[in-house]
């Protein structure tokens, strides 16, 4: 075929896996690997319509497989863009997005839901094209000549236990029962009387809560007890604890900055750590179930064309109740308010270096991740913002945290295209579709100025599908941000609900029910005792360090 005949090709289908990027994407639950499985149950039609699409063009057969390629590569880049759609103004997340529920579902009840959704589209762009630039240096280092993948590969069981270690040492979740108390820093929080309050609030106490939960407090002070100052208005008194170096003397009215933080006890670090280790613990014991024993082996599947991949199909069920069902049970028993959503949302009050931070951080992070088994965009996530400084105790700034997460999402997408051309080994459902549509397409990129054809067509597409997907996810973005106030909430996360365990059912049968079932329970503690939801990524890491050790 003509090599412009074939990039048409290649953008058509790039297109058509966009196109399919946007159901998964916007669909809760549906993930992209489900996408790849149907792929390869119905390659043969697929390369029949390609074949008669370009008939006038005769096509040879590894065209039609490129042509097919570009259709999976394009869905897997679409889905990490759109799927924040759903996470952030319904509460349905996947693995991947997961963690972005909370800081997503903040913005949304401040009516800033669409700009959470910007952010993430920019995120994910500037990951796609910044990633394009980084493949040749992760090329030099992970392949010949440094051949770091072959170094990093033996203690690959190792450094995962290393991960789990430290996400669960830096755990610092608040316990649900906690006491609240007034925190005021010293002397950034108190201003005089007349003293006009600055038009965003920052608190720089690392022990206070978000600045966003902050709020103004004028009142008379009617005594010093230790750090803690008494202050007085017409509705009673209040003790506010001073984060920070006690003024000599401080009398007359004030103003000060307050924000609740839990009062702890000295033992509640451990006992949040301890919780954080059960769920990490009970994950990863149903994930070994699920990935690694014949559990679905004998069930009645309605589909009949999945069983093949007993191993791959278990992950719907998995993801499905640790994560998505949990967040809409919470959601349903807490129905929020959603507010009026601004349609045009201003810029980000992010400043240009915590841009460049989160952007090229989760990029480079996600980048490395790809090649690593195990280790998810959630996952690597929380473990940057550990390595920056920005984990423990202090939150993470929503709009910082939503573009590092896209980045890191997009990045390891296109890393683990990569990576199938430098180490052969498939990292993700979609790499694995290509290994066995392509076949002998995919050959190793060595030497260096080899580099293969396959993989040149696949980045097109996938170049296509971001910039596509970018203001799709815009225009869906601001579709939903209409709808968010309109339509009835609670009917909504009922209907995600059934949906998810109509597909659950249809997927997986009776025993995909029964593992989502208990999949939930484990889901559902995180929010209940206060810890992160990462922990429940131990459903993928126990199981590899088993089978990797």
């Amino acid at each position: 075929m003509d090599p412009l005949v074939l990039a048409l090709g290649v953008v058509s289908f790039a297109l058509l896996g966009t196109a399919a990027g946007v159901a998964t994407g916007l669909t809760p639950g549906l993930h992209v690997n489900t996408v790849a499985a149907l792929v390869l149950a119905f390659q043969t039609p697929l390369l029949l319509l390609a074949g008669s699409l370009f008939s006038w063009a005769s096509p040879a057969p590894q065209d039609l497989v490129l042509l097919a390629g570009a259709l999976v590569v394009g869905n897997v880049v679409a889905h990490t863009f759109l799927d924040y759609v759903p996470a952030i103004f319904l509460g349905a997340p996947e693995a991947e997005t997961a963690l972005s529920v909370l800081p997503g579902h903040r913005m949304l009840l401040k009516g800033r839901g669409l700009e959470a959704i910007h952010l993430s589209a920019w995120g994910s762009l500037v990951a796609a094209f910044l990633g394009l630039a980084l493949i040749l240096p992760f090329r030099l280092v992970m392949g010949t000549p440094v051949d770091g993948y072959g170094d990093l590969r033996p203690v690959v069981p190792f450094g995962l236990i290393l991960v789990a270690g430290i996400l669960i040492v830096s755990e610092a979740g608040k316990p649900r029962r906690a006491r609240e108390e007034l925190v005021c820093t010293v002397p950034e929080g108190i201003l005089g009387p007349e003293e006009a309050p600055p038009e965003i609030l920052r608190l720089p106490s690392s022990k206070a809560s978000d600045a966003d939960e902050a709020f103004l407090l004028r009142g008379e002070v009617a005594g010093l007890v230790g750090n803690r100052l008494i202050v007085t208005d017409r509705y009673g008194s209040v003790q506010v604890r001073l984060a920070g170096q006690v003024p000599a003397s401080l009398a007359g009215d004030v103003a000060l900055f307050v924000a609740p933080s839990p009062r702890l006890s000295a033992f509640a670090p451990l006992v949040q750590k301890g919780w954080a280790t059960l769920v990490f613990l009970l994950s990863g014991y149903l994930g070994g179930l699920v990935l690694l024993s014949p559990l679905l082996a004998g069930n009645w599947f309605p589909i009949p064309a999945f069983q093949a991949d007993l191993r791959s199909l278990g992950f719907l069920p998995l993801f499905t109740g640790l994560f998505a069902l949990p967040i809409l049970l919470i959601s349903l028993a807490h129905t929020p308010h959603i507010p009026r959503q601004e349609i045009r949302p201003g810029g980000t009050t992010l400043a240009w270096r915590e841009r460049v931070r989160a952007t090229v951080g989760g990029t480079l992070v996600g980048a490395f991740v790809a090649w690593i088994p195990g280790v998810t965009a959630a996952t690597a996530t929380i473990f940057s913002q550990l390595l920056s400084g920005e984990g423990g105790g202090k939150r993470t700034n929503d709009e910082a945290f939503i573009l590092s997460l896209s980045c890191v999402n997009t990045a390891t997408a296109l890393f683990t295209i990569v990576a199938l051309f430098v180490i052969l080994r498939p990292r993700s459902g979609g790499a694995a579709a290509l290994q066995t549509l392509s076949g002998d397409l995919v050959a190793a990129w060595d030497p260096l100025l080899n580099f293969p054809q396959a993989l040149a067509w696949f980045l097109l597409a996938s170049a296509v599908a971001s910039m596509t997907s970018f203001f799709l996810t815009r225009g869906f973005g601001a579709l939903f941000a209409r709808l968010a106030g309109a339509f009835p909430y609670r009917k909504v996360m009922v209907g995600v609900l059934s949906f998810l365990l109509g597909i659950t059912f249809l997927f997986a049968g009776v025993m995909g029910l029964a593992i989502a079932l208990f999949a939930t329970l484990i889901g559902l503690l995180p929010p209940l005792v206060g810890v992160r939801r990462v922990h429940l990524m131990g459903s993928l890491i126990v199981p590899l360090i088993l089978l990797l050790a």
